[in-house]
């Protein structure tokens, strides 16, 4: 029940625990009974993630007071994930994670910890977890390039021009409301569909076995594409990359059981959106990064935003695509309509 402050100035400076039995024997106290340690320097703290024959260590030197005797590693601590054996994991493995807490020739802590190491393709259904699928949108995979690719010889037949090209908001943002001067957008969405449609010919499957609980293993956009094959969530996530690809901003709609993409077709839309406050996010921490099981969430809008969403899609500011029709041959303006009755 002591803190780490109280438990290295015991530590540090036992003539604490002595003073405080003499002054406890007559009710008394003295200037020396009270000199008690205050501030401690140069704790070496070292945390270390093994992975086979290969070491991510996280080495830092901090210090510990009475007004700030509580320092929290959880957003501090880095480790390096980069090692080509992390690509190499196929299902979930364990592995240990060592901690070390030295203060000068004292070890005060020093214990392993059993971690599970899961595959890059996992993604965790879990609430406090979801909110990085994000981080499974590819847009340099080299597919997506190889569709937009495709995809400028239909952008050019729709727009009627040769010198036309996929530049986002660029060439409309600005013009006056009241006309539809977003619709270059869409024509550069419908290309990209238009390629995915009839250059690729993509099937619907049920997910990879995954063989730990609440989680889905996912595709990339060159799997998806080369495999001719994607569930719902490698599908919207193919579909996401493409527009990413080309600053079209994209969105991930997530209901029950069903994943779809959609896009701001909108740019001033989703600006204002970006200032609504979403859910009761905590503030961020004094070095201005949110807490680790926080921090994706500012991706979830969350449930709380479902009536301004709504409104944004009957505005056609927003725009949701039954991405699932890939497999089904069903045409742009139809796989919008299937979005919008999600």
């Amino acid at each position: 029940g002591e803190s780490l402050f109280d438990q290295l100035t015991l530590r540090l400076n036992p003539n604490k625990l002595a003073a405080q039995d003499k002054g406890s024997q007559d009710g008394t106290r003295t200037r020396d009974d009270c000199d008690v340690v205050d501030r401690i320097d140069d704790l070496e703290l070292e945390v270390q993630l093994c992975v086979g024959a290969d070491s991510y260590p996280f080495r830092s030197r901090m210090s510990l007071s009475t007004d700030s005797y509580r320092y929290n590693l959880e957003n501090k601590v880095r480790l390096s994930l980069t090692g080509e054996l992390f690509r190499t994991i196929n299902e979930r493995v364990q592995t240990n994670l060592f901690v070390d807490l030295r203060w000068h020739d004292q070890v005060l802590y020093r214990h392993t910890h059993p971690v599970w190491l899961a595959p890059i393709d996992h993604w965790t259904l879990e609430d406090r977890q979801i909110g990085w699928l994000p981080s499974f949108v590819q847009p340099r995979d080299p597919a997506v390039a190889r569709t937009i690719d495709l995809a400028q010889g239909y952008l050019q037949c729709l727009a009627d021009r040769v010198d036309v090209g996929f530049d986002g908001y660029q060439s409309y943002e600005g013009l006056p409301r009241g006309i539809d001067c977003w619709a270059g957008v869409d024509r550069q969405v419908r290309s990209i569909w238009s390629a995915l449609l009839l250059g690729t010919k993509l099937r619907y499957i049920n997910p990879p076995p995954s063989y730990a609980e609440f989680t889905q293993r996912l595709r990339t956009p060159s799997e998806t594409v080369d495999g001719g094959f994607g569930t719902c969530v490698d599908l919207a996530i193919l579909m996401a990359s493409c527009l990413e690809w080309v600053e079209i901003h994209p969105v991930l709609f997530l209901l029950h059981g069903h994943v779809f993409a959609g896009y701001w077709k909108d740019l001033a839309a989703y600006q204002r959106f970006l200032d609504v406050l979403t859910d009761d996010l905590p503030p961020p921490e004094n070095n201005g990064e949110m807490p680790p099981d926080v921090a994706p969430q500012r991706w979830v809008s969350g449930r709380k935003t479902y009536p301004e969403i709504k409104g944004l899609i009957d505005r056609g500011e927003l725009i949701p695509i039954e991405t699932v029709s890939l497999t089904s041959g069903v045409g742009f303006e139809a796989a919008i309509d299937a979005g919008r009755e999600h």
